[in-house]
């Protein structure tokens, strides 16, 4: 009994793939009725159900269609759409496959009874595509789509391959050998001249064993064979070193900026290469594998759909950031027109050398006891060294010890909300000098996770001594931070004094301070002003905004950057003022531009910023608008002068003045 129940349990294992719901699940984020209705008869007529995503009228959901994924069950899946790596996007909205993996992880029977998916967009069924749908669905058995191009929505010849492809299936499914394929791909009128991609399997049981074997259509990498291939990867390293030597310099000279890719060669070259490196992304894949491990040198997927949709992306960006751009350009351009900012700059200047004599005055008078009190700061700096270790270690239990008992009381909607509260004003605390300012952090951070005054109330007194322990932690660790950091200074102020250079000098150093505080604002400065003002209308003319920014070539944003930091080095070179650019919003926008940059050559700019929407999601790089928000917060604002406030015999203000003059 116990071996019939065995050959039982190993007969459905083996004949588990044969099994199917004859249903037809179509999600279209395009809107394409013909498409629907091409699908739907084709799929009646094979007597199958027929059920679409969104029914007209019906605005599409991706959570919606996630939903009808997890809950129905289906044997042939169909996806419209604008296709990248798996994600369908189009004027409904978009799916990915990452989404349906996880649907179907709440649906195991549409899992397995899927052997059929056709994907209706670009670049969709290249052996890439393949083994990515065949880990959503293990006895995925057929998949039709374009290995190249598909056609324009609604040509004779896309119309015919969708119903073709759907009363036949049963056909594909059940061949025999490699004629019955030719025989039935002659059968589909206009195939072509498609740049159509069919994949196949054939699975048989034979001595209890599964034996099958694959075969895939591809005209655009089969010249003149219009014939279905074993599909092998053996393959890839010729293909690797063919696309070093054939394609690689030209995608290079894209990247870099030499050539535009969004001009009509660009985007020609471009979609070649895209196309490429679409047909073969199984072979890129194999990179990151120990197969080509010694391979280097080839771009990723995401860089190369970014500069094939340079224009969109672009274009996207600025839109998504649109009113932070604008904040920062018409900062930098009334900083331009109105002379005031820089006059105030030029006083700011004035006060530091005001305060820098007055410093040395009492240097000169006072050495010695300067001298000691720099040595006490210089050991106490050494000490603190010591006790950061520690105080880190302190600082992170107790952090987390208060957060833990906030976030145990929490649903875990307001747990997601306070983590991320956290993330936002987690800088904050750094350089906090009381426990009342801590105390301000935090409750800026309950604020910001959206608790109400009275729940703040409430968990401030609850968690009253985990909140105080963490504050003196908070406050030690950045009074022993500042001495630490400031090290470097206590030790060159006193080898300069202790090298004699500073009396040697100090009296043709006030002279000059002197001097240079009873002129009138000098011609150098008013130049130096000029020479700036001119820098910034060069790089953010009168009108610039996020749109114009938007149009910008990749070789015209990697200006942009260049330009930025000459702005940056002319502010901190010629005017000795470090706030400036941080006021004038040059250093978050030059961070911006950088940020944005790096990460368009990474995998993190959803597909859907690659087209034209009217809703753009967040993305998961380079922050969303809270993010960019805090780092231009301080962009247009009085410069904080508390360190100016400071008494001129303050020991660290002497070490900065010995160690600016000196």
């Amino acid at each position: 009994m116990r071996k019939l129940f065995y050959f039982f349990i190993q007969f459905l294992a083996l004949t588990n793939f044969c099994y199917s719901r004859e249903t037809v699940l179509f999600i279209d984020t395009n809107s394409n009725e013909l498409e629907i209705e091409k699908a739907r008869t084709a799929a009646r007529a094979a007597g199958k159900t027929f059920i679409s995503y969104p029914d007209e009228g019906e605005m599409f959901s991706s959570e919606r269609a996630t939903e009808l994924l997890e809950t129905m069950s289906f044997s042939t899946l169909i996806l419209s759409g604008h296709d990248g790596g798996g994600h369908f996007s189009g004027d409904n909205g978009g799916i990915g496959s990452g989404d349906i993996r996880r649907a179907m992880a709440n649906n195991p029977q549409a899992r397995e009874a899927t052997r059929h998916v056709m994907l209706l967009g670009c670049n969709t069924s290249n052996p890439g595509q393949v083994l990515n749908w065949q880990t959503i669905f293990p006895n995925l058995d057929l998949v039709s789509g374009y290995d190249g191009t598909g056609p324009s929505q609604n040509t004779l010849s896309g119309l015919t391959y969708i119903e073709q492809m759907l009363t036949r299936e049963s056909e594909f499914l059940e061949f025999d050998n490699e004629r019955d394929l030719e025989n039935m791909l002659k059968g589909i009128p206009y195939i072509f001249n498609l740049e159509a991609g069919i994949y196949v399997r054939k699975r048989e049981c034979r001595d209890g064993q599964l034996d099958e074997n694959a075969f895939i259509f591809r005209p655009l990498t089969q010249t003149g064979e219009n014939r279905f291939t074993e599909l092998n990867i053996s393959e890839c390293s010729a293909i690797l070193d063919r696309f070093r030597r054939e394609e690689l310099s030209t995608y290079m000279e894209y990247y870099n900026g030499e050539k535009d890719p969004s001009s009509p060669e660009g985007k020609s070259e471009m979609r070649r290469i895209y196309n490429s490196f679409h047909q073969n992304a199984h072979c890129f894949d194999l990179i990151n594998q120990d197969t080509y491990s010694d391979d280097h040198g080839f771009p990723s997927w995401q860089t190369v759909l970014s500069l094939r949709f340079w224009d969109e992306t672009q274009s996207n960006i600025a839109e998504y950031y649109e009113e932070e751009l604008n904040h920062t350009f018409s900062t930098l351009r009334s900083a331009v027109e109105n002379p005031d900012f820089f006059d105030n700059v030029l006083e700011r200047k004035r006060d530091k050398q005001r305060r820098d004599l007055e410093g040395l005055t009492y240097i000169k008078n006072n050495l010695a006891e300067t001298r000691a009190s720099l040595v006490e700061l210089r050991d106490q700096a050494a000490n603190a060294y010591i006790r950061l270790e520690s105080l880190y270690g302190e600082y992170d239990q107790s952090y987390e010890a208060l957060f833990r008992g906030i976030y145990s009381q929490l649903s875990e909607r307001d747990q997601e909300l306070l983590q991320s509260a956290m993330s936002l004003n987690s800088d904050n605390l750094w350089g906090v000098r009381s426990e009342e300012e801590v105390r301000s952090v935090i409750v800026s951070i309950l604020i910001d996770s959206g608790m109400e005054d009275s729940q703040i109330a409430t968990t401030l007194d609850n968690f009253s001594g985990e909140l105080s322990r963490f504050a003196s932690v908070a406050v030690a660790q950045n009074e022993a931070e500042s001495l630490f950091q400031n090290q470097y200074k206590y030790e060159r102020a006193i080898e300069v004094i202790d090298s004699g250079e500073l009396e040697d000098n100090i009296d043709w150093r006030i002279d000059s301070l002197n001097q240079t505080l009873q002129e009138s604002t000098s011609a150098g400065d008013i130049q130096k002003i000029a020479s700036l003002k001119k820098s910034i209308n060069e790089v953010i003319p009168a009108g610039f905004d996020a749109e114009a920014y938007g149009r910008m070539s990749r070789q015209e944003i990697s200006e942009f950057s260049h330009k930025l930091s000459g702005i940056q080095s002319q502010v901190v070179n010629q005017l000795n003022d470090f706030t400036v650019a941080r006021e004038l919003g040059i250093d978050p926008l030059k961070r911006f531009v950088d940020e944005v940059s790096f990460q368009m050559n990474k995998d993190y700019i959803p597909f859907s910023w690659h087209e034209e929407h009217d809703e753009i999601e967040a993305p998961g790089f380079g922050g969303t608008h809270d993010t960019w928000e805090h780092e231009f917060a301080g962009i247009n604002e009085e410069p904080d002068d508390s360190e100016n406030d400071k008494m001129s015999n303050d020991p660290l203000v002497l070490a900065e003045i010995i160690y600016g003059n000196f």
